[in-house]
């Protein structure tokens, strides 16, 4: 059986307290998939916000993570700080 599912934010904060939040998440780690996006980053953890930035036509990733804002972008979507993505947007 396929499982497609969007998890709220509320439950992965939620999750770091245990109970069902954690075991969901846990849940969703396992069955997440191996990356599509044949590329090398230095961070194999975050090919799956590029996967979803890809999948979603997004135009911008929004991160913190050092590793993603050195890419500066992927493809036609670029990479921002919080700072950055509101400097260009406001």
């Amino acid at each position: 059986m396929k499982i497609r599912a969007v998890i709220d934010t509320n439950v992965l904060v939620s999750s770091f307290y245990g109970g069902k939040p954690r075991e969901v998440i846990r849940l969703w780690e396992f069955l997440a998939r191996p990356s599509a996006l044949k590329i090398e980053i230095s961070d194999p953890e975050d090919l799956k916000f590029l996967e979803c930035a890809v999948a979603l036509k997004a135009q911008f990733v929004i991160s913190g993570d050092r590793d993603l804002l050195a890419l500066r972008a992927f493809g036609s979507v670029k990479i921002l700080s919080p700072a950055e993505f509101l400097d260009r947007v406001l």
